[in-house]
């Protein structure tokens, strides 16, 4: 995180070298020409990781992640917070110190006197919020799961998510609205056995977040995941198609009028796509009656009928034993 291009900060993990040993932990600021490292002493003797930046301004940034101890408690992971003021980074108490299993994931700041930090601990998902002078541990609901990421778009209006690796387990969105923090439940792309949101979080304004992480169809490879949680709920976004991965065959490709949309898999046919624009807005449902011995046509036109224009789309179908396959395709004018 930055406050500016010359005012960048980036942490990451120093590990312990044996029992004893109290590593710093990794600080590194980007000055607009080069790059100069802060070694700052760890809570652990045996390990110290920081995951997460937030910056709110030049003297007033935030780091957070986890500390391990030989012969403290039961050696499991604790909380730690970092704080820098514009000269040194120091260490910052909080209450997950004596807790165990404790996991400090996403940081992020909305002003000095309002930060948020979140994670897991034993019980769940765990929120803490600084008000200017101390931490403080914020109810969660209850259930399971890890938030990964923290997005806000003001005091009383902040996204999270979770992950949730093997299904029927869902991963979940969950909002703050200035009093307390819900949950905002989203089904699991169709066809799919695992999913795992971790690859980020964005607001792009009210009810408008996306995350990107990773799902898994039960055959072929791990494919990246988008998904766009708006007023009409979770809309799945478009990933490319990963080799080895379940996929369609578009040809022609690049295509002018009419295309040929099939299953790479013989014995598979499709039942149902979907094109998708380089935004992930679907522009056209090619539902089942379209569909003639597990083809579908696509004649480069949207759900009214008008020609698209030149570009890369992204062909996202069903076949016969409910998976989920992708690819693209280029349509030249």
């Amino acid at each position: 995180d930055g406050a500016s291009v010359d005012d960048v900060w980036i942490v990451g993990t120093a590990s312990a070298d044996g029992m004893g040993v109290a590593n710093p932990v990794l600080m590194v600021h980007w000055d607009g020409s080069n790059l100069v490292e802060y070694a700052t002493p760890g809570l652990g003797n045996r390990q110290n990781d920081l995951y997460d930046v937030a910056v709110v301004s030049s003297d007033d940034v935030w780091a957070v992640g986890e500390w391990i101890s030989w012969g403290v408690g039961n050696a499991s992971q604790h909380g730690m917070i970092f704080h820098w003021d514009g000269t040194a980074w120091s260490h910052v108490p909080n209450p997950t110190e004596t807790i165990d299993n404790v996991d400090l994931h996403t940081v992020a700041a909305i002003a000095t006197d309002d930060v948020w930090v979140a994670g897991d601990d034993t019980n769940g998902p765990l929120f803490m919020h600084w008000d200017g002078s101390s931490w403080t541990i914020v109810p969660s609901p209850p259930t399971t799961g890890t938030i990964q990421h923290l997005a806000p778009i003001s005091s009383d209006d902040i996204w999270a998510v979770d992950s949730a690796w093997q299904l029927p387990s869902v991963g979940k969105y969950y909002h703050w609205n200035g009093s307390a923090w819900s949950i905002v439940n989203v089904a699991a792309p169709p066809g799919a056995t695992q999913q795992e949101r971790h690859g980020g979080l964005a607001v792009v304004g009210a009810c408008d977040v996306w995350s990107v992480g990773s799902v898994y169809y039960g055959t072929g490879s791990v494919i990246p995941y988008i998904e766009r949680l708006g007023t009409g709920g979770a809309v799945t976004g478009v990933p490319e198609a990963v080799p080895g991965g379940p996929g369609l065959a578009v040809t022609p490709n690049p295509m002018r009028s009419l295309a040929r949309i099939q299953a790479e898999r013989p014995g598979t046919p499709i039942t149902q796509a979907r094109i998708h624009d380089v935004t992930g807005t679907v522009v056209r449902h090619l539902t089942a009656e379209a569909a003639r011995g597990g083809t579908v046509m696509w004649d480069g036109r949207d759900e009214h009928g008008r020609s698209l224009p030149s570009g890369v789309y992204f062909v996202r179908a069903r076949n016969t034993e409910g998976q989920e396959l992708s690819s693209k395709v280029t349509l030249l004018r």
